[in-house]
C-alpha cells in the first residue's frame, strides 16, 4: 500500500516535470512582480487610490491557478496520441524521427511561455480595466493643482523632521553645539507617544541648507519640520527655533531662547525642553485645527465655530480683567454663532460641544466661591452634554465632557444619594472615555480629580499619569501637573511631589498653586522646620500670580496658612490676629476656610476647635467625608469618635 503511494506521488513529480508546470510558475511570477511595481509607479506618479495595489495582487492570485491548470493541459495535448491512435503506435511513429522529438520539446516550451504570460496580460488586463473605470468615471488622475491641494492631508503633522540646526556664529566655532540641540531635541519630541519623529540618521542626508523644505518634507514623508540655528551674542548664546508647515513651507512658530554660555550642558537641556515644549504645543493647536475642519462639510459652519472660539478666549481674558459686561457680550455672541454653526451642519458635535463648555465656564464665573459653580447654568451644560451623547452616544468627548460636568455637579450636590448617583455615572463617562480613546488627557485627568476628591489617591495618581503620558500637546499640562504635585503630597510621596511641582513652577511661573505645596508642609504637622519668612515670602508670591479678582478670594484661605506656621513657630498671638484678619477678608463666605481654620487651629492646640470647624466644612460640602478620612493633615484626630463619627468611617 505504501508503495503504491511512493508510486503515485512520483509518477506526479514526473508529470509536472514533463508538463513543464515548473517554468510556467516561474515565469509567471516574474511577470506577476513586474506587473505590482508598474502599479505601485502609477499609483505614486499619476495619484491612483493605494487600494489598487490589493486589487492588482488579487487578480494576480487568481490568475495563478488558472495558469497552471491551462498549462498542464496544452502540455498534456501535445503530447497525446491522435484520435483512433494507439499510444504505442504514437510513441514508435515519434521515436522513429529525432527531429520531431526536438520540435515537441520546443513547442513545449513556446506553449509554456505562451501560457504563462498569456495568463499574466489577462489578470493584467482585468487590473487595467478597473483603473479605467475609476480614471473615466470617477474624476480621472488628478490634475497639478488638485495634487496640491491632496499634499497636505498625506504629509501628517503629526510626522516631524527635526533638520540638523545652523551654526551662526562668525568663528563658525558652535557646529558640535548645534548637533546637539538638533539630536537631542529629536530624542525629547520622540517622548510624545503621538508623534513620529524621524531619526537623526533619517535627517542627517539633508543638512544641506539648499535642499528646499517641500522635497525634504516629501522625501521624508512629514508634515512638520523644525529649523534651527545657534550663535553667539556677548557672553549669551541665542538659539533660534521654527515650526514649518511641511506641506506649503508656511512658518507656524518662531521662537528665540538666550541664556548664559556658561554651562552648556545645563543650557542644552534649558533650550531643548523649552523647544520641545512649544513645539508640541504649537502642533497640538495646529493638529486640532485640522482634525476639527476635517469634521465638517461646511465651510461657514467651519468659519462661525473659529469666530465663536475667538470670542471665548475674548470673553475669558476680560473677566480675569474685570470687566465683566464686555466678557458676558463676548461670551452670548460666541454662543450665537454656535447654535448658528449647529443649523448648518447638523452632524457635525463640535458646535454642540462648544456650547456646553461655554455654559460650564459661565457657571464657575457666577459662582462667588473659588472652585465651585452656579448650579443653574451647570444644568444648562448638562444638558448639551446629553444632547451631544444622544446624538454621538459612542464618541469619547461627548462621554468626556458629560462626566466632567457630572463631577462638577457631584462636588456642589447637598444630597447624599444624588452625589452618590452623579458621582458613580461620572466615573462611568470618564473611563468609558478613556476605553474608547486611551490617548484622551482630559478624560484621564478629569477622571484623576474625581478619584482624588473621593479619596482614592493612588488610582488618582495612576490616572494623572496616565493623562501626563498622553497629554502629547501639552493641551493640559498644568492642571495635570497640579494633580500630581498635590496627590503626591497626598501620599506623602514628597519626593515626586517636589520634582512635579518643580516641573510645574518652571512651566507655569505664573500658576500660584504650584507654591502652595510649600506652603501645605510648612504648615502640618509633620513638615520642616517652621520659617516664618520664608511662609511670607510664599505667601506674597502666590498673591502676585493671581488676577485682583481671584487673588482677593484666595486671600483668606492663604492666610491661615500662615497662621498655621506662626502657630508652629510659638507665636500663638500673632496667629490668633490673622486668624481673624482672615475672616474680616473673606467677604464672599467661602466654606473652604473653614478647612484651613481648623489646620491653624491643631497647630495652635485646639483639637475641638478644629473639630467644630471641619464639621462646619462637611455640613456645607458633605462630599468631601471620603477625603478626610484620609487626609493625612487630620491624622491627629484620626482616633477621635467624634471625627470617625463625622467622615463616616471606623479607622
Amino acid at each position: 500500500m505504501i508503495t503504491t503511494d511512493l508510486e503515485r506521488i512520483k509518477h506526479l513529480f514526473q508529470e509536472i516535470h514533463r508538463r513543464s508546470l515548473w517554468q510556467a510558475l516561474a515565469i509567471y511570477i516574474g511577470a506577476s512582480f513586474a506587473a505590482l511595481e508598474a502599479v505601485d509607479l502609477l499609483i505614486e506618479r499619476i495619484g491612483l487610490p493605494v487600494w489598487f495595489f490589493p486589487i492588482a495582487l488579487g487578480l494576480l492570485m487568481v490568475g495563478l491557478p488558472i495558469i497552471l491548470v491551462t498549462a498542464s493541459v496544452q502540455s498534456g495535448r501535445s503530447a497525446a496520441p491522435a484520435k483512433g491512435q494507439r499510444a504505442s503506435e504514437a510513441l514508435v511513429d515519434a521515436a522513429r524521427d529525432a527531429t520531431i522529438v526536438d520540435q515537441h520539446a520546443g513547442l513545449q516550451r513556446l506553449l509554456t511561455w505562451r501560457n504563462a504570460l498569456g495568463g499574466g496580460v489577462v489578470a493584467f488586463a482585468l487590473w487595467g480595466f478597473v483603473a479605467a473605470v475609476w480614471l473615466l468615471f470617477l474624476g480621472g488622475p488628478p490634475g497639478v493643482s488638485e495634487v496640491a491641494a491632496d499634499a497636505q492631508p498625506q504629509l501628517a503633522p503629526t510626522s516631524v523632521a527635526v533638520l540638523y540646526f545652523e551654526d551662526f556664529s562668525q568663528t563658525q566655532d558652535l557646529g558640535y553645539l548645534a548637533d546637539g540641540f538638533t539630536e537631542a531635541l529629536i530624542h525629547e519630541l520622540a517622548q510624545a507617544g503621538a508623534l513620529r519623529v524621524i531619526s537623526r540618521n533619517g535627517v542627517k542626508p539633508y543638512r544641506d541648507p539648499d535642499i528646499p523644505i517641500d522635497s525634504i518634507a516629501r522625501a521624508l514623508n512629514v508634515g512638520s519640520l523644525v529649523e534651527g540655528s545657534v550663535e553667539r551674542l556677548g557672553d549669551q548664546l541665542r538659539v533660534t527655533v521654527q515650526l514649518i508647515d511641511g506641506a506649503d513651507g508656511m512658518h507656524l512658530m518662531s521662537r528665540r531662547v538666550e541664556r548664559s554660555g556658561d554651562d552648556l550642558l545645563q543650557l542644552r537641556e534649558d533650550v531643548v525642553q523649552e523647544a520641545a515644549w512649544l513645539l508640541r504645543q504649537r502642533l497640538g493647536e495646529e493638529i486640532e485645527l485640522r482634525e476639527r475642519r476635517a469634521e465638517t462639510s461646511s465651510d461657514e459652519a467651519w468659519e462661525l465655530v473659529q469666530r465663536a472660539e475667538e470670542l471665548r478666549k475674548d470673553s475669558d481674558e476680560l473677566w480675569s480683567a474685570g470687566d465683566k459686561a464686555e466678557a458676558m457680550r463676548s461670551h452670548l455672541e460666541a454662543d450665537s454663532l454656535l447654535r448658528r454653526a449647529e443649523a448648518l451642519d447638523r452632524g457635525w458635535i463640535e458646535p454642540v460641544l462648544l456650547q456646553g463648555w461655554l455654559a460650564l465656564e459661565l457657571s464657575s464665573r457666577r459662582a462667588p466661591e473659588y472652585g465651585f459653580y452656579d448650579e443653574t447654568t451647570a444644568l444648562l451644560a448638562l444638558e448639551q452634554a446629553e444632547r451631544a451623547f444622544t446624538k454621538w452616544p459612542e464618541d469619547p468627548r461627548a462621554l468626556a465632557f458629560r462626566g466632567r460636568v457630572r463631577s462638577r455637579l457631584w462636588e456642589q450636590s447637598s444630597d447624599s444619594l444624588v452625589a452618590d448617583t452623579l458621582r458613580r455615572f461620572a466615573e462611568r463617562d470618564l473611563r468609558l472615555a478613556v476605553e474608547y480613546e486611551p490617548e484622551f488627557a482630559v478624560a484621564w485627568g478629569d477622571l484623576s480629580r474625581l478619584l482624588r476628591k473621593s479619596g482614592e489617591f493612588a488610582p488618582a495618581k495612576l490616572a494623572a499619569q496616565k493623562a501626563y503620558e498622553a497629554d502629547a500637546y501639552l493641551a493640559d499640562a498644568s492642571y495635570i501637573l497640579f494633580n500630581l504635585c498635590h496627590i503626591s503630597i497626598e501620599l506623602k510621596e514628597f519626593e515626586d511631589a517636589a520634582r512635579w511641582c518643580e516641573e510645574g513652577q518652571s512651566r507655569f511661573p505664573d500658576h500660584g498653586f504650584f507654591i502652595e505645596p510649600q506652603l501645605v508642609l510648612l504648615a502640618s504637622a509633620i513638615g520642616p522646620e517652621p520659617d516664618v519668612d520664608k511662609t511670607w515670602e510664599l505667601y506674597d508670591r502666590m498673591m502676585g500670580t493671581y488676577a485682583p479678582q481671584r487673588r482677593e478670594g484666595l486671600r483668606p484661605i492663604y492666610m491661615m496658612y500662615v497662621a498655621a506656621v506662626l502657630a508652629r513657630a510659638g507665636q500663638e498671638d500673632s496667629a490668633r490676629v490673622i486668624i481673624e484678619d482672615a475672616h474680616a477678608k473673606n467677604t464672599s463666605a467661602d466654606p473652604n476656610i473653614y478647612y484651613y481654620e481648623a489646620n491653624a487651629r491643631l497647630r495652635l492646640g485646639e483639637p475641638d476647635e478644629a473639630l467644630r470647624l471641619l464639621e462646619a466644612f462637611v455640613l456645607e460640602d458633605p462630599n468631601t467625608k471620603e477625603y478626610l478620612a484620609k487626609d493625612w493633615w487630620w491624622e491627629e484626630l484620626w482616633d477621635d469618635p467624634r471625627f470617625m463619627q463625622m467622615v463616616g468611617t471606623q479607622r
